[in-house]
């Protein structure tokens, strides 16, 4: 199977970062061309339910390209992170 890089990118990027939501209404092309890809994806997500589709969507095909897929990996996260971090 040939890779195919979206119309939207002019090469196919390593990783893919993003900032900006809502994610359940802009992030559903982009996570799956990452996991059709191969391409990293990270983002700073906080709806659950919209990541949850995504894993059930896409992990299959992420595992078999080697794309990681990286949900609420920051602003969202930093305080449970935090606490998780102070206690141990």
């Amino acid at each position: 199977m040939t890779k195919k890089v979206s119309p939207r990118w002019s090469s196919k990027p390593s990783a893919y970062l993003t900032t900006v939501g809502p994610y359940q209404l802009y992030g559903d092309d982009i996570v799956g061309e990452c996991a059709a890809l191969g391409t990293d994806y990270v983002d700073l997500c906080g709806e659950p339910g919209w990541m949850h589709e995504m894993i059930n969507e896409h992990a299959a095909q992420a595992k078999e390209t080697g794309a990681r897929i990286v949900f609420s990996c920051g602003f969202d996260s930093i305080p449970f992170d935090l606490g998780v971090y102070k206690k141990k």
